[in-house]
């Protein structure tokens, strides 16, 4: 059927087959489903509208590759210090050898050990920018943090060689000397130590601790980031602290667990720019476990400046240290704020994804209320 012209500022299509020319706004009512579409506003993909009740919601998705990362952040309230986390919480005594050249015990070239995070590791989720490690060497040896396969949370880090004129002394080193770009610790990276044609280690020294999910694993591979085996956790660990940064840059990288943290203040909150006005209706939005706030706004502007409340939030409906799918009414905006609502001095800590221009599902949901703090999260 052609054109009918008006509505959505594109036309309207009535037939059974998707219009072969497409433009931003256009309406498809698609006489094979039933069902009515409207063009995105990039003129890319069809918004499935679904009426109910004068509103019009997504269906609930509860999948984070499901949502899209901000562009930019345009502004937050404050921001935590970065802050040295220890990783060990024991008292067990460090204690590793072996060989990084050919032959001795165990006779093996490119020996090298790995420290492997596993899921449940208390480390998982950390975004650092430093580290710090206490190690005693006999003479050099290379150091790495190697990102796990698939991973996205950063990148793999080459540090420093630790020198020989280490060798009569167990030592503190901080690398790099400035900051690098944080990096997240996900579920399969690892830190990695790999001999120089020397004994890797040999001495017993500082206080290490089991890590839980993570030790020096005696491995068979070579330094760097190349594979090696999980080894035997039994044979130790080396002692390690990270520089755990809270930066706004983490709002807007691809791990899921990195996330901007605030001082303690009245109405904390975070601006993110999707770097156009997009079409959305939900949000992932990771709650770090730091989190005092008890009530929080999720708002739209189209300028970051005149704001309009789309979901009224109860904290303590929301899971800390989690991704929190969260739905509301389809709305055009170029800008989100995730705002703390509780009018006393709070910390909060999280980052938020949107899901941009998605089909909507098949079945029914009422209009969400932009202000009943009861409403679970995915609106029903």
């Amino acid at each position: 059927m052609p054109d009918m012209g008006g509505g959505g500022g594109g036309g309207i299509e009535i037939d059974s087959s998707e219009p072969s020319t497409k433009t931003a706004g256009m309406i498809w009512v698609d006489t094979d489903s039933n069902k009515t579409f409207r063009r995105n506003d990039d003129n890319t993909a069809w918004i499935n509208l679904q009426y109910v009740d004068d509103g019009i919601v997504l269906d609930q998705s509860t999948t984070f590759s499901d949502f899209t990362v901000p562009s930019a952040v345009t502004s937050v309230s404050s921001t935590k210090s970065d802050t040295w986390v220890d990783l060990t919480t024991s008292t067990t005594s460090l204690s590793i050898t072996g060989y990084g050249g050919g032959g001795g015990n165990p006779p093996s070239s490119g020996r090298s050990y790995k420290s492997i995070f596993k899921a449940g590791s208390s480390a998982l989720g950390i975004a650092f920018v430093q580290v710090k490690t206490y190690l005693k060497t006999s003479n050099n040896m290379r150091f790495y943090f190697c990102k796990g396969t698939g991973n996205t949370g950063g990148s793999s880090v080459t540090y420093n060689t630790w020198s020989s004129s280490m060798n009569s002394s167990f030592a503190e080193r901080t690398t790099p000397s400035s900051p690098h770009t944080a990096t997240v610790i996900e579920v399969g990276d690892y830190f990695n130590i790999g001999g120089y044609n020397q004994y890797e280690t040999n001495y017993t020294g500082y206080n290490s601790g089991a890590v839980t999910g993570s030790e020096i694993q005696y491995g068979t591979g070579t330094y760097g980031c190349g594979s090696t085996d999980d080894g035997d956790p039994s044979n130790g660990q080396f002692y390690l602290k990270l520089l755990q940064t809270f930066a706004s840059t983490n709002l807007t990288t691809a791990a899921e667990a990195m996330y901007w943290e605030s001082t303690a203040e009245t109405n904390p909150n975070c601006v993110l720019d999707w770097g156009s006005a997009k079409d959305f209706g939900a949000v992932a939005l990771y709650l770090g476990s730091d989190t005092t706030e008890t009530a929080i706004l999720l708002q739209v502007s189209s300028d970051a400046s005149d704001w309009t409340t789309v979901r009224t939030l109860d904290v303590s409906q929301l899971s800390k240290g989690a991704t929190n799918y969260i739905r509301f009414n389809l709305v055009n905006a170029r800008y989100i704020r995730i705002y703390g609502n509780s009018g006393s001095s709070k910390v909060l800590a999280c980052r938020a994804d949107a899901r941009i221009n998605p089909s909507l599902g098949d079945h029914e949901h009422i209009d969400i209320s932009p202000t009943d703090a009861t409403l679970p999260a995915d609106g029903t």
